[in-house]
């Protein structure tokens, strides 16, 4: 869990267990047409199914354990939503936008350790 996101980083509930193989069918069915899917639309159909919504950060979570478990092999994530990949190259393209984005919370990381190192020493403000 992730202090101040726990709603949406508890570990998965039975409940949510029962809602990861619905959402496990919207990507299959996605991919198999050979399209994109967004969240939104993963939870449109999840609601049609279920009866339940969930919300946005969940989705993904569902989604993260979904892939980190081997469930779908070759999941990727852009601007239009989930796919499959097509090719190896488009999966290593994928890894490397996953390390710039770890990049750059690791940037974003040491700019917090500096402020936090600037107000032990009473060199910080907050406003």
């Amino acid at each position: 869990m992730l202090p101040g996101f726990t709603e949406y980083t508890a570990d998965l509930t039975p409940s949510d267990m029962h809602l990861c193989r619905v959402v496990w069918g919207a990507l299959n069915q996605s991919f198999k047409a050979g399209e994109s899917i967004t969240n939104r639309k993963i939870n449109e159909y999840v609601t049609e199914r279920t009866g339940h919504a969930s919300s946005g950060p969940k989705i993904r979570k569902m989604i993260n354990w979904i892939h980190t478990s081997g469930h779908l092999p070759g999941l990727i994530a852009d601007s239009k939503g989930y796919r499959c990949a097509k090719s190896v190259e488009e999966l290593d393209e994928y890894s490397g936008s996953l390390k710039g984005r770890i990049s750059a919370i690791q940037e974003r990381l040491q700019a917090v350790k500096r402020d936090i190192n600037n107000y032990k020493q009473q060199q910080l403000t907050f406003k």
